[in-house]
């Protein structure tokens, strides 16, 4: 397939893809009850006479399109879900389901890959091989659809070359995508730790245990193992936004909450850091004479874009879009679930800018439908170049 062969594909299923993502948007469904929007998908699917398989995740979607032989496997992946946000009056294009938005872009990628879903069952006689397309539920919520549809055997069977899956970018300019090879986006753990003690008067210290002070130390000692012991070339995020300490001005109480989140772009120093957490907190209770109980509920893992071919997707994004239209992008801190992919295949996660729209999660997002096109002609040329070579 040519790169005006992709250019007119692209621009044919655009009018589509739009009517698809209008009516996406106005039926938001939070994770774990796409019922709704995995049956729109089922409908698309089956009127291009592409065949799937439904019940992944409970709401998650498999179909899979045949080239004209033999070949590579190229699996395609969009998130389904939506958030429990308000959406802004002031939209044109509006939810109508109260207090439910596609505040992270998810109507959008769900779309854009039906569209492109339309354009390979138009092609099929262009390329060989096969393309799996993937319609995950629940990446908004631990424990996420990605590991639970693969657990429920998504892609036992295939043996895919790449995984690719896009999202949204405000801030990026309209018809520019963004690609970073390796370690892209963090792994997203949460740190539960309560303390217990026997707390009392302010004045007379001596005749307690200070939960407070153990509390505030713990959380110190905590970020001290970022700077002290994580090389400086692992980004890693210790951060809490939860310390709960219900006393007085002249009372300790007896129990003290705290909770935050670790980050990090190493999965090796994931399980490490995690390990380290626990010893400091415990040698910290002993040391102030308190009980923690410590909880690390796992959250997604890293996000890994494999290095040789998410060149070569960005390579075939410059021959679509040229050069000074595809961007390097930075590590993010944020998390994905898209992560359980990478852990397990080769993939490639890209960006794509849907102009000033306003930032996800909030009611303020109003990305720029001329996006859709773009990441329309980026995934076939991704697609196309992996099938190829």
């Amino acid at each position: 397939m040519t790169r005006q062969d992709i250019l007119q594909y692209s621009e044919g299923v655009s009018a589509y893809v739009q009517q698809l993502r209008h009516a996406l948007h106005r039926h938001p469904e939070l994770s774990f009850h796409e019922e709704w929007t995995s049956s729109f998908v089922e409908k698309e699917l089956c009127s291009m006479g592409i065949p799937y398989t439904k019940g992944f995740a409970q709401y998650g979607i498999r179909a899979v399109v045949e080239g004209d032989g033999d070949g590579e496997t190229v699996v395609l992946r969009a998130d389904m879900d939506a958030l429990p946000i308000e959406e802004d009056v002031s939209h044109i294009l509006r939810s109508e389901v109260s207090g439910v938005m596609h505040a992270c872009g998810h109507d959008m990628h769900t779309a854009i890959l039906l569209g492109v879903a339309r354009v390979l069952m138009q092609s099929r006689s262009q390329w060989k091989g096969r393309v799996v397309l993937l319609f995950q539920p629940s990446e908004e919520v631990w424990p996420g659809g990605a590991i639970r549809m693969l657990n429920d055997g998504v892609l036992d069977g295939f043996n895919p070359k790449v995984v690719m899956a896009h999202h949204v970018m405000p801030g990026m300019s309209v018809g520019h995508v963004g690609f970073h090879e390796g370690a892209y986006m963090a792994s997203g753990d949460e740190v539960h730790l309560h303390i217990k003690g026997h707390g009392g008067h302010g004045g007379v210290p001596h005749l307690l245990t200070d939960t407070v002070l153990a509390g505030a130390q713990i959380l110190v000692a905590l970020q001290e193992l970022v700077a002290r012991e994580v090389p400086a070339n692992v980004p890693t995020v210790i951060s809490f936004g939860r310390f709960e300490a219900l006393g007085a001005t002249n009372i300790i109480p007896d129990d003290v909450y705290l909770a935050g989140t670790l980050r990090t772009m190493s999965e090796e120093w994931r399980e490490k850091m995690k390990s380290r957490i626990r010893e400091v907190v415990s040698a910290m209770a002993t040391a102030f004479r308190v009980e923690v109980s410590i909880d690390i509920k796992d959250g997604f893992p890293s996000v890994y874009n494999n290095p040789e071919l998410t060149a070569a997707v960005r390579q075939s994004a410059v021959s679509i879009l040229g050069a000074d239209n595809v961007e390097n992008m930075e590590i993010r801190t944020t998390a994905e679930d898209f992560g359980y992919f990478t852990q397990r295949y080769p993939s490639v996660y890209y960006r794509f800018g849907v102009g000033d729209s306003g930032n996800v999660h909030t009611s303020q997002f109003n990305p720029d439908e001329k996006s859709l096109k773009t990441s329309v002609a980026v995934m076939l040329s991704g697609t196309m170049k992996m099938l190829s070579e």
